[in-house]
């Protein structure tokens, strides 16, 4: 089985957007937003201990940015993470 993850990052006007596309097996509509949620974990089939993407949120968002995440079963999962860019003095 060959299992592929995109990664792409991008400057959107003043935002850096980070894209993590995969193509497994997807997540329901219904289970999306626990995704976020600590220690939840969808299913058993996997090892980890559910607080990977609840400290990416948590650490986004300190920093004033934001994550989102995509899905359809059996084609894949895409997360979104836009964080501001700071001007520095050196920017004109």
């Amino acid at each position: 089985v060959v299992k592929v993850i995109l990664m792409t990052l991008k400057r959107v006007d003043d935002t850096l957007e980070f894209k993590i596309q995969d193509s497994g097996i997807g997540i329901g509509t219904k289970d999306l937003q626990a995704i976020f949620e600590s220690y939840k974990r969808l299913s058993n089939l996997y090892i980890g201990s559910g607080i990977g993407l609840p400290l990416v949120k948590h650490t986004v968002e300190a920093h004033g940015g934001s994550v989102s995440a995509l899905s359809n079963v059996g084609v894949g999962t895409v997360i979104l993470v836009s964080l501001p860019l700071q001007r520095s003095e050196h920017d004109t």
